[in-house]
């Protein structure tokens, strides 16, 4: 291969990086959100799913506890009229609750941010490190929306589990038509059980297709 087709191999594929959907707008854009439609991202971290979501027109709610990441957030999303942004956890009740920051968080607050838990026993999470963070109950949140919610998106590092749970006991999951769910059981031992037993009843309540864990 000659240098000029080396460097047209490297510009074609510098393009293709730029202008075509990359696997998570891919992803999203099969969910055909678009303007009415209401998307809630459950610990966004810096806004990366968040700013897809609001580039389809939707409406959205993006939750994020750690105050590092939320200001990142704030800084790169900005406030518009269809977005909503909450220095907030995302869990199972409305409460106050610890969340533990990683161990080198104290190196760069922002690119260390996205593991933070309010599990103490996460693997990379130092138990002594933490800031006191509101909570708010996602199912409450969803059942007090005025229409139905198009997509979910939950990756709160551990607490998943109960989320869902939580969601199916009080109808809150007829209301929403797609949850992406990340689960964490391959990395935290201790949750391998509990999201075993989510799994099975996902299943036998005919929930496996509405809430999918295969989305990343």
């Amino acid at each position: 291969m000659s240098r000029l087709e080396g460097a047209l191999k490297r510009a074609a594929r510098s393009l293709r990086r730029r202008f075509l959907p990359n696997a998570l707008e891919r992803r999203l854009a099969g969910l055909e959100l678009g303007a009415g439609d209401i998307a809630i991202d459950c610990r966004a971290n810096v806004g990366v799913v968040t700013a897809v979501l609001a580039q389809t027109g939707a409406e959205v709610h993006a939750f994020e506890p750690n105050p590092a990441a939320f200001g990142e957030l704030e800084s790169r999303i900005g406030t518009q009229g269809s977005i909503h942004l909450y220095p907030q956890a995302v869990l199972d009740r409305d409460d106050t609750v610890r969340l533990y920051l990683l161990r080198n968080a104290g190196d760069d607050p922002v690119a260390w941010s996205g593991g933070s838990s309010v599990l103490p026993f996460k693997g990379n999470v130092d138990p002594d490190s933490y800031v006191e963070v509101e909570a708010v109950d996602l199912a409450r949140f969803v059942l007090e929306l005025d229409r139905e919610v198009k997509v979910v998106k939950i990756d709160v590092e551990g607490a998943e589990c109960r989320i869902v749970n939580r969601l199916i006991d009080a109808g809150a999951m007829q209301r929403i038509g797609t949850v992406l769910l990340e689960v964490h059981d391959g990395r935290v031992p201790e949750l391998r059980d509990e999201t075993h037993r989510l799994l099975e009843r996902l299943r036998n309540e005919g929930l496996a297709d509405k809430v999918q864990t295969d989305w990343i």
